[in-house]
């Protein structure tokens, strides 16, 4: 197995600790790295990697539009947004955008890089788990009820059998 990867950052600083991360896997080769969004765009025109690794915040374009054109133009790439965003909402708006993956700077490091490029290339989705867990709280916040919210009389039920049988 071999994972063509490409990394878009405007800070050298995480393209080359991510370069480090992966390339003690030995199967994870980087093909090119990029830091703004016309330079992808042009360079994904000659190169065809297995996942992007894209940051959400670039100088030129912001991670939906890049995703968007992307998933259209490259359908066969497959992109992790690596953002300081901690924000469920935007997640979600990425994986609508066509993302399969949504990791935050804060908190990952190379060992969870390398599962994320792994699961994304397999057809899995991968979010960072301090956004899982925000996913789980607001869930469990949630109103969960058993009972139905509107209770008729059995007089009003009769009525409404009679307007579904179409009667006066």
């Amino acid at each position: 197995m071999s994972i063509q990867l490409v990394i878009t950052d405007d800070h050298h600083l995480i393209i080359s600790s991510i370069e480090n991360a992966v390339s003690a896997t030995g199967y994870i080769n980087i093909c090119a790295t990029f830091n703004n969004g016309a330079a992808l765009i042009e360079g994904l025109k000659s190169i065809q990697p297995d996942v992007l690794l894209l940051d959400y915040h670039l100088p030129d374009q912001n991670g939906a539009q890049l995703a968007r054109y992307i998933t259209y133009h490259f359908p066969e790439t497959k992109i992790i947004i690596l953002t300081g965003f901690d924000q469920p909402g935007l997640a979600l708006e990425m994986l609508e955008c066509g993302c399969m993956g949504y990791l935050l700077k804060t908190s990952v490091n190379a060992g969870i890089i390398v599962e994320a490029i792994e699961s994304v290339y397999n057809g899995r989705i991968f979010l960072d788990s301090s956004l899982r867990d925000k996913y789980v709280h607001s869930i469990k916040k949630g109103p969960i009820t058993t009972q139905p919210i509107l209770k008729f009389t059995n007089r009003e039920l009769e009525v409404l059998k009679g307007i579904v049988s179409e009667l006066s």
